[in-house]
């Protein structure tokens, strides 16, 4: 019995140092990086282009982003069309005799600190909706199940010569529903309409909906759902940081898109439809 003591006493001193012997002070650089530049450009039927530059910062640093004031920024278009974009102030880079135009594309050119980047973009035309309805969400199957609340239901007419992928960002009285954009793609459902459902939120009667429905290419729908990837994860669950690729190179962050907007509001009825 005396032996046995001893030998646990042993054993227990010896995990003990090694545990002691593995324990190490780490400092950890988070997101410490050189910054990168930032874009975000917009271009919408019959208005110019907009563009604004900063440099990223790190995530504890809690100044305002570092303006880029001195790039040179050309936007042209298929028809050879192209033309400087004058600096207005805060970062903002606009278009002046260019404006947006359905069915045009468009390119993108940025040089800053003796670095080029490059992007493009097809406007597509303006969504058309055909139907909005709402199914139930239920907790369970049988009779007893409990209602949740009710799935938003978005039908789009389908452009059978071209390829057209929707973007959606919903308010739900006066709030947005969740941090991450609605995607809609050019798989059609059965009846041969494009089909947004909502799967981030759920709708109730009564609640207000403003939906503002983007028409955006295949490169700007890629993007949008890394971004909704990295948006949507959790502290436990979410996969490892990244940033969505952008349209403009490698060495930058954000976005170049051209895109149709159209905005609807309306209000959840009483009595949902299966």
């Amino acid at each position: 019995m005396k032996n046995s003591v001893y030998k646990s006493i042993s054993i227990i001193s010896l995990f003990s140092f090694f545990l002691y012997s593995c324990t190490e002070v780490i400092d950890i650089d988070l997101n410490s990086t050189n910054p990168v530049v930032v874009a975000e450009g917009y271009m919408e039927p019959g208005s110019p282009a907009s563009l604004r530059l900063t440099y990223s910062t790190d995530y504890f640093n809690m100044e305002e982003a570092r303006l880029i004031e001195n790039a040179r920024v050309i936007l042209s278009d298929q028809r050879g069309k192209s033309e400087s974009m004058m600096y207005q102030g805060d970062g903002l880079y606009t278009s002046e005799q260019l404006r947006g135009k359905v069915h045009n594309d468009y390119t993108l050119s940025i040089e800053v600190d003796g670095k080029a980047y490059s992007g493009f973009s097809s406007l597509l035309p303006q969504a058309e909706i055909i139907s909005i309805s709402y199914s139930k969400l239920l907790l369970g199957d049988s009779e007893a199940s409990q209602l949740l609340g009710y799935a938003l239901n978005v039908a789009f007419q389908e452009h059978p010569e071209m390829d057209v992928y929707y973007a959606l960002k919903i308010k739900k009285n006066g709030l947005y529903a969740a941090n991450t954009y609605g995607l809609a793609s050019t798989r059609a459902n059965d009846e041969g309409n494009l089909m947004y459902e909502s799967k981030s939120f759920f709708v109730s009667p009564g609640d207000t909906l403003e939906i503002a429905v983007y028409s955006i290419d295949f490169e700007a729908y890629a993007y949008y759902s890394e971004l909704n990837e990295g948006l949507s994860g959790n502290m436990i669950m979410s996969p490892a940081p990244f940033n969505a690729r952008s349209n403009l190179g490698e060495d930058i962050m954000g976005y170049f898109m051209a895109r149709s907007r159209m905005d609807t509001i309306v209000v959840v009825p009483t009595l949902g439809t299966e």
